[in-house]
């Protein structure tokens, strides 16, 4: 395993065992850390740098201020605790539709005004082909958590999850 991942799975430990929780199953693992659920239904996601950290905790913080726990029709999880030297978030689990994992996001700057028109142009192409007939509706998620000054560059179909996405899984769809 990454040592960067392993480190981040043993802050997540910690973090468990502060707040009296065990961990029940890996959800996911990636180049932002690992999540984790535990016992008690929630996630646990620790993230492998400082500064992914800080956004993840950022836009949560944000969007809890806000009361946001929907975007259209996406489920946003709700921050239910953070630890700013563990680098860890806790949340809630939510089903699909959903929208998740803001280690990528900015707050009240649009990172997209960097871009020249082709690097853009790039982005905007890689993305239609990822989403397919779907992008439009991307696009009006990002927007609506623009108008929270939350700006987010890292979407694919793994942190915007659509209904149709689990439809070859049982009834009852794992959490995002």
């Amino acid at each position: 395993m990454d040592p960067a991942l392993e480190d981040a799975r043993q802050r997540a430990e910690v973090y468990a065992a502060s707040r009296g929780r065990r961990f029940a199953e890996l959800l996911g693992w990636g180049y932002d850390g690992i999540v984790l659920q535990t016992t008690s239904s929630t996630a646990v996601k620790a993230l492998k740098h400082a500064l992914l950290f800080q956004r993840e905790r950022d836009a949560y913080v944000r969007l809890a201020d806000a009361g946001v726990s929907q975007v259209r029709e996406f489920s946003v999880p709700k921050l239910i605790d953070f630890d700013n030297d563990l680098w860890v978030v806790e949340m809630t689990i939510v089903s699909p539709p959903c929208v998740l994992d803001f280690a990528g996001a900015m707050l009240d700057r649009n990172p997209f005004l960097d871009f020249t028109e082709e690097q853009y142009a790039e982005w905007e192409a890689e993305k239609r082909d990822e989403f397919e007939d779907r992008w439009e509706t991307v696009g009006m998620v990002m927007a609506a958590l623009r108008r929270h000054g939350v700006y987010l560059t890292d979407v694919r179909p793994s942190n915007i999850k659509f209904p149709a996405d689990d439809e070859d899984l049982p009834p009852s769809p794992p959490p995002c």
